[in-house]
């Protein structure tokens, strides 16, 4: 498969979102773009992370949260146990 001049030029530079490949390899900060990577990868897939603190037993949600699943959740892990019917901890 043959590209003409602008395909080639822009094939070969690697462009996306207004960066280039390799200025993306010298940034000065890695994990910024691992970050960025997965946030992306997150937001694509519709999925959201928790924490419990064992010892408060408070949850702590990611920002996407209620975006994902449409309704604010409890901060605390027995209420939010409470929204589960009792045969679905089996």
């Amino acid at each position: 498969m043959k590209l003409d001049a602008k395909s080639q030029s822009s094939a070969n530079t690697g462009k996306s979102n207004g960066s280039t490949i390799s200025s993306q390899k010298h940034d000065k900060n890695p994990e910024l773009g691992l970050e960025k990577r997965f946030q992306r990868a997150v937001d694509a897939g519709r999925i959201f992370s928790w924490e419990m603190n064992p010892a408060t037993r408070k949850l702590e949600w990611s920002n996407n949260m209620e975006a994902v699943i449409g309704f604010p959740m409890f901060d605390n892990i027995d209420k939010t146990f409470g929204l589960f019917h009792p045969d679905d901890y089996q």
